[in-house]
């Protein structure tokens, strides 16, 4: 028979294969013969690499937990949370320096300073008078205090200063040099005040960004809430996932079993002569066939179990040879759905409005700063001193203490900008900030509620599909059921039986794949309105 002979000899079988009104139990049985008989080989291979594979890696520890251990975990070791916290201890160390603005700064000076005060001069001659003294002054000069600012803006400076002032004149005589010396003690204490009332008098830089800093914790605050909201979402979206691949592993090994076991009936009724020997081949076809997918559905833990670890855990060293195992079943409770009652809990749950929120806060004082600087400055200034002079250092400090010298000064100095654009343009900016903020809260807000919306209503469409196919479960299992019982009364193919169970399995996938798209929509939805903490019942408390 030549290569054309054979092409044209499987034509009409493809095509009855491919049409499912011409395609018969005999049609089949005769198709499977040649598709067996050169994959058998191939398919052991693959199975026997798969299993060596297994058998040859390092058996993990399974590790059982439950949703609220993972969550817990999460909380205190995700990394992504961790790096989160990380900047409210910046912003509170920013805060912390902010303050520093007031405190106070010792000042400490000390100086020697020499003067030569020539003869006084008869003007007339433009020479020195006869006996004119001709003069010469060493002073040392120590003195030190406390400056600082007021919380309302402004400045002041406390101190004391000592100096000693040596003198020594002549009177320009032939007979008598350095005619007298003199040695002065001059001590004083002074106080001096300045107070803006115009300018920087109810804000400045400094309590701005105080204020600032303030409202930035508490921006900080919420988004160290809205990545908390954002970890237990994933953790319970992975928590799902796991469990929606360890149940399907449980369907597949479940029809592989059963699949064994028929396959062990087969063999004893062909044994016993009620069915032909080529039944056994096709079942241990289905057999095996299940194998390779209950190894493929196998495969699929790993990825499950590793995106759950790194969302629990900073350390890989602690799962090296450890794979978290999910407890439980998907839930497929009904959760009722209502519009306006979601939108309504979204606007006051969801952390990132109050973040925004806060951050027009912000800019409301950076427009109040900017506004306060187009004023003129205008500051009141005074003075207060007592002072003392001997030629002793004790009686100088004494007659400072007795307040019998003493000065005072006030007054007011003021500072007008001719055209002050600097601070124009900074209050024009201030406000375009503040108007691009409101924008951007309201497309916020109108980005939430569509995000509520569609997961309110995905949640109530993926609900309605779990029913169906529990339905479809129960009849797959009653043709299962059927088509079984005529295998042992030797009145159908073994192909009806295993297409029958293969329709269950699929059955049953669907049915967890429905739960799973479920549970993500629930998990979706209390996510977008804000309340997946309290459904969690995890609490967050802020300083």
């Amino acid at each position: 028979m030549n290569s054309a002979q054979t092409i044209d000899n499987r034509r009409p079988l493809t095509q009855e294969l491919c049409d499912p009104l011409k395609a018969t139990p005999q049609t089949w049985i005769r198709g499977l013969r040649r598709i067996i008989r050169p994959s058998f080989a191939s398919l052991f291979i693959v199975v026997g690499m798969a299993r060596g594979a297994d058998s040859a890696s390092p058996q993990a520890e399974l590790r059982p937990l439950n949703l609220p251990d993972c969550l817990k975990l999460a909380l205190e070791h995700n990394l992504d949370l961790q790096i989160e916290r990380k900047n409210t201890k910046i912003v509170e160390a920013a805060l912390y320096g902010s303050y520093g603005a007031y405190d106070p700064a010792f000042r400490l000076g000390v100086s020697q300073s020499r003067e030569d005060v020539p003869s006084r001069l008869d003007v007339s001659k433009n020479t020195p008078t006869l006996g004119a003294p001709h003069e010469k002054y060493d002073t040392t000069l120590l003195n030190g205090g406390i400056v600082g600012k007021l919380p309302s803006g402004g400045t002041y400076d406390i101190g004391t200063s000592y100096s000693r002032t040596k003198a020594w004149s002549d009177l320009n005589t032939f007979v008598f040099a350095d005619f007298y010396r003199t040695n002065n003690y001059i001590g004083g204490t002074a106080l001096n005040l300045s107070q803006p009332l115009l300018r920087n008098f109810w804000i400045d830089s400094d309590r701005l960004q105080i204020q600032v800093n303030k409202k930035q914790l508490k921006v900080t605050d919420m988004a160290v809430l809205s990545r908390i909201m954002l970890v237990v979402h994933d953790v319970l979206r992975a928590y799902a996932d796991l469990l929606h691949v360890q149940e399907s592993v449980a369907v597949w090994e479940d029809a592989h079993n059963h699949a064994l076991r028929l396959l062990k009936d087969v063999k004893s009724r062909i044994q016993a002569g009620t069915l032909p020997a080529l039944e056994e081949r096709l079942f241990a076809f289905a057999v095996e066939s299940l194998q390779a997918d209950l190894d493929q559905a196998r495969q699929m833990l790993q990825p499950a179990q590793s995106a759950l670890r790194n969302l629990i855990s900073s350390d890989l060293q602690d799962w090296i040879h450890a794979a978290p195992v999910a407890q439980g079943t998907l839930s497929d409770v009904e959760e009722h759905f209502n519009q306006v009652e979601a939108w309504r809990e979204a606007m006051t749950r969801r952390p990132e409005i109050r973040q925004m929120q806060l951050d027009l806060e912000k800019r409301d004082i950076v427009l109040r700063y900017s506004r306060n600087q187009l004023y003129p400055s205008l500051d009141l200034v005074g003075s207060l001193g007592l002072s003392g002079i001997s030629s002793s250092v004790g009686n100088a400090y004494d007659k400072v203490a007795n307040g019998s010298h003493s000065s005072y000064s006030y007054g007011a100095v003021m500072n007008v900008p001719l055209s002050n654009r600097s601070a124009r343009g900074a209050l024009r900016a201030a406000r375009e900030t503040k108007e691009q903020a409101l924008l951007q809260l309201k497309k916020l807000e109108m980005d939430i509620l569509t995000g509520v919306e569609t997961a309110g209503r995905a949640m109530v469409s993926s609900y309605k599909q779990i029913n169906s196919r529990r339905q479809a479960i129960q009849f797959a299992q009653q043709v299962v059921e059927s088509e079984e019982a005529k295998i042992r009364l030797a009145q159908t193919s073994s192909f009806n039986a295993t297409e029958a169970r293969k329709r269950l399995t699929g059955a049953k996938l669907a049915h967890l794949k429905a739960l799973l798209d479920y549970n993500q929509a629930r998990t979706a939805n209390s996510y977008s309105q804000g309340k997946i903490l309290d459904q969690q019942s995890i609490s967050v408390d802020f300083k």
